[in-house]
């Protein structure tokens, strides 16, 4: 009887997940009871989603994983769950294709301090080991990066400095990376150190981007960019390029970002004082070209994007209000934001700019693209107007951005959708997962496509 029950019990989760995706009702019905879903996807199509909210007053991260390409998903599982008073920030996951390694990294905000904890699955995402401290301490969010070779890239911040961490053996051990830590500024003391970006490919060059803040005086401090480069999969560090961001604080968001090719061909992109530039280079980021200044979004953005193909097409989109900061009045805009498309057919030493996805939004507050390197892209964003209701919208090109399909919604009920994420492979799979609500209920919810994104299922 009990074996049967068992079974009964399976085949009910798995209807359950075949027909509604991944959909847990929590108590708090308001947005800030889940965080963004994280989404991976492999070329065969194993995905891994993982996110966090709360439920009976405990904070709960899940994992549920999918063999399919998003049809069906295993229902999902409580790798860790933590009384009020605890936060987990950002999860990050990378998966292997060939070996079904993955791995989820984040921070603990604990009462007395922060931790970074990790986890490994061998099968895909269907089962994780117990969770691991990796740090005792550290400050700002992790980022990972994983190739096939079975190295992983880490990056944080610790006591305002960058590092990082490498593993050879698909996150089993780990070491500290060897990188200069020292300020060495003549004039100002280093105040903070925030915001890493990373890249790693299969042949061992590494890339890294971070913001560093200046402290001049009492009053006034400045905002600099910082670049390094590693040849042996981040065991070591040169740091190569530093820039003047002139970045107007508080408003912008974190618009930096950066993309790196086997062949050793980069871009960089970042913000300053609310207009978007570009840099690329042809070694990996060893040396720069001189910064194009491609569309102003004004102080006041949220999100870029860049990507670059290896026969050179690059693509970046970005989303913002295009103000200048006195112009800014954060209980009253009345601008409308836009999500706009740039282009590049030489590695993204030049730029034109290709249409404003949309244009008439009462504000965005989170959008995600991806692309491979065919030059089938979708791009996803959460669209409002009246600063009411969220949708999530999303549109496609097959020619890495040159053309674009008309915008859409995903689905046309009434609901209310944000933060959606998007993963794409090489056979055509495509994910969408996003946080909803309705009705007091908050859920996590997925689509899946077979064609680059033209039509969804849910």
């Amino acid at each position: 009887m009990g074996k049967m029950i068992k079974i009964a019990i399976g085949l009910f989760f798995c209807i359950y997940s075949q027909c509604h995706g991944i959909n847990l009702s929590y108590e708090q019905g308001t947005i800030g009871s889940l965080s963004q879903p994280i989404l991976v996807l492999d070329s065969q199509g194993h995905a891994i989603v993982a996110w966090h909210g709360f439920k009976n007053k405990k904070l709960d991260l899940k994992i549920a994983n999918s063999p399919d390409g998003g049809k069906t998903w295993n229902f999902p599982i409580t790798l860790l769950s933590k009384e009020q008073g605890w936060e987990f920030y950002k999860p990050r996951l990378v998966l292997d294709t060939c070996t079904g390694n993955a791995l989820i990294a984040w921070t603990n905000y604990r009462p007395w301090g922060r931790q970074l904890k990790i986890a490994h699955s061998r099968d895909y995402g269907k089962t994780w080991s117990s969770p691991k401290c990796l740090l005792d301490q550290c400050q700002d969010q992790v980022e990972l990066q994983m190739v096939e070779t079975g190295h992983i890239l880490l990056a944080t911040t610790i006591d305002d400095c960058i590092e990082f961490f490498y593993s050879d053996d698909f996150g089993i051990t780990w070491k500290r990376s060897d990188i200069a830590r020292k300020n060495d500024f003549e004039n100002g003391d280093l105040q903070e150190t925030s915001a890493p970006h990373i890249a790693l490919q299969k042949n061992g060059n590494a890339l890294a981007l971070w913001r560093k803040t200046i402290k001049l005086n009492e009053d006034d401090s400045k905002e600099l960019l910082e670049i390094a480069c590693s040849k042996d999969f981040g065991k070591s560090w040169v740091i190569t390029q530093r820039i003047n961001t002139d970045r107007t604080l508080p408003y912008s968001g974190d618009c930096t970002h950066l993309t790196l090719t086997e062949s050793g061909n980069a871009l960089i992109c970042w913000d300053s004082g609310g207009y978007i530039h570009v840099s690329s280079s042809e070694d990996s980021g060893y040396h720069w070209q001189q910064a194009i200044e491609i569309t102003k979004l004004g102080c006041e953005n949220f999100f870029t994007k860049i990507f670059l193909s290896e026969n050179g097409q690059a693509r970046f989109e970005g989303s913002g209000f295009g103000l200048d900061c006195h112009d800014i009045k954060q209980d009253t805009l009345e601008t409308p934001a836009f999500i706009t498309s740039f282009v590049s057919n030489d590695y993204g030493k030049t730029w034109k700019k290709n249409i404003q996805l949309d244009n008439n939004m009462a504000d965005t507050t989170h959008a995600c693209g991806a692309s491979i390197n065919t030059g089938e892209t979708i791009v996803v964003w959460d669209h409002s107007k009246n600063h009411k209701r969220y949708k999530a919208k999303f549109a496609i090109s097959s020619d890495f951005g040159h053309t674009w399909s008309t915008p859409k919604s995903i689905a046309t009920n009434s609901f209310l959708y944000t933060t959606p994420q998007v993963v794409l492979n090489e056979s055509g799979q495509a994910i969408v997962a996003w946080v909803q609500c309705n009705q007091g209920e908050t859920i996590i919810k997925a689509a899946y496509s077979d064609n680059f994104g033209k039509t969804w299922q849910q």
